[in-house]
This record gives structure tokens, sequence and C-alpha cells, in this order.
């Protein structure tokens, strides 16, 4: 493989290799750590040979077998173990900060008026409640697929609005802000 090649290849994976491993580890520096460690193990590999067909495959299994190996080992290693769940502790904190969802809010109140009734449900369901498209389908017994549908619909219809709007919910949000 030529290098030219495999230089447009890393680059082409690079992020998204990256959020597979954080999205695994939940640690971003571990995650860039170890994006690193497969980028370099592969792209010795691929000098080595030629024979690999699918890059992306064999990125990602690599990344996958990275992945094991690094849980194999916290899982003997009482202070990895701890790191792991303070940073999940810390990515929740930063999800709950008080202003952020204070802007949230705000916002859902400007766009509940632009919902259907439905696509509200599902809708807040999913983004208040965190609860999944199947918890949904089941707590209003419409399949899987409807919530799906509803979700995309309402999520156009948000991205619409915001389109056109995004200049008054910027002094909205200014003004909420300059009064708290």
């Amino acid at each position: 493989m030529k290098r030219e090649t495999l230089d447009h290849l890393v680059h082409e994976h690079r992020k998204g290799l990256y959020k597979f491993i954080l999205s695994n580890v939940k640690n971003t520096e571990v995650a860039e750590d170890m994006t690193q460690d497969v980028l370099l193990r592969v792209t010795q590999a691929v000098q080595r040979s030629n024979e690999i067909e699918n890059f992306r495959a064999y990125l990602f299994r690599t990344a996958k077998n990275h992945v094991i190996n690094y849980w194999k080992k916290a899982s003997k290693s009482q202070s990895l173990k701890e790191q792991y769940w303070n940073d999940i502790r810390q990515i929740k904190a930063l999800r709950t900060n008080p202003c952020i969802d204070l802007d949230r809010e705000i916002i859902f109140k400007q766009l509940e008026s632009q919902l259907t009734d439905q696509q509200r449900k599902i809708f807040f369901l999913n983004r208040k409640e965190g609860l999944s498209y199947k918890e949904i389908s089941e707590q209003l017994d419409i399949s899987k697929s409807t919530v799906k549908n509803h979700m995309l619909l309402a999520l156009k219809v948000i991205r619409s609005y915001m389109d056109k709007n995004y200049d008054k919910l910027i002094i909205l949000l200014y003004i909420v802000l300059i009064n708290l």
C-alpha cells in the first residue's frame, strides 16, 4: 500500500476510531493514547504486509481487541476501576450543569408549540426523561419504528424552527442569563 494511501486512510478513520474507543473507555486521555496505539499497530502491520483487503475492518477489529485487552487489565487493577467510575461521574456532572439545564428548558418551551402531540410526547420522553426508543414504544404502546419516525420528524421541525429563529433564541437566552 502506498504511503499516501495509508496516510489518507488513517486521516479518514481517525475521528471515528477515537469516538469508538472513547465510547468504550469513557476517558479522553486514555482514548487518545489508545487511538495512537491502534493507528501505530495498524500502520506497522500494513507496512509489513500488503494483504490487508479491508483497512477499516482491520482497523476497528484491532481497536476492539485493544479495548478488550484494556478491560482485562482494568479488571485486575483497582486504580483503573476507580478512574473509570470517576470519569463516569464527571461526565454525568457535566451533563447536569444548571445553566445548561436552564438553557435547555427555555429552548424546549419555545419548541413545544412547533410539534404535534405525538412528536412532543416522544421527543420529551427521549430528551428529558432519557428513555430509549424501545422504552417509549412500550410506554406509549406503539412500534419502535413509529417512535423513530416521530422523533425524526420532530428533529426536522426543530432544526427548521431553530434555523428560522436562531437570533430570537440567542436573545432570549441572553435575557434570561442577565436576570440570573
